[in-house]
């Protein structure tokens, strides 16, 4: 037989050939489960941060508040009346000390009533103050005196152990205020 152009020779139909079978396709694999751990820790950080600038500015924020008010005005005087409370600082007294340096209720109650006078319509009237006798004065000691039922009380702070004092009108529900 001859062959007429192909030199490989005859060819034949193979007998057996293989054929790729389709690969189905796989699916992706499922996406990590998500971690409620790593989101409670989170919450929980969060949660903790805001606390600790809750308690920060709750410890912060009054001390500039009030230091600010240190700044602009209070003072460490005894008038300590916030406006309408009416507390009234009346002034600067004398009392007579004894020997001991005590000062007894009559003189005590005869210098408050020198210092207050008789006009003052936005004070007790002075003859119905009466003051509780003083121990040994010296800076700070403070007697009360009282007015009559309902007309307020007048507060003595001896300023040094001369007998000099500084009173203080705490106004009564029956007395006008200023």
């Amino acid at each position: 037989m001859s062959h007429t152009g192909d030199p490989a020779g005859p060819t034949s139909p193979p007998v057996h050939q293989q054929t790729a079978a389709p690969v189905p396709p796989q699916a992706a694999p499922p996406a990590p489960k998500q971690d409620s751990t790593r989101t409670i820790a989170i919450v929980a950080l969060v949660v903790a941060g805001l606390a600790i600038l809750g308690q920060l500015a709750t410890m912060v924020l009054p001390m500039l508040f009030f230091g600010f008010f240190g700044l602009f005005g209070f003072t460490d005087d005894f008038d300590e009346g916030f406006g309408s409370s009416g507390v009234v600082t009346i002034g600067n007294g004398q009392a007579k000390l004894a020997a001991d340096r005590t000062v007894t209720g009559p003189v005590l109650t005869r210098a408050v009533r020198d210092l207050i006078g008789p006009d003052d319509p936005f004070l007790p009237p002075i003859e119905n103050i009466t003051c509780d006798p003083a121990p040994p004065v010296s800076a700070d000691v403070s007697v009360l005196c009282r007015a009559g039922a309902g007309e307020g009380w007048v507060i003595v702070r001896f300023t040094d152990a001369t007998g000099e004092f500084e009173a203080v009108v705490v106004p009564g529900e029956d007395m006008m205020m200023p």
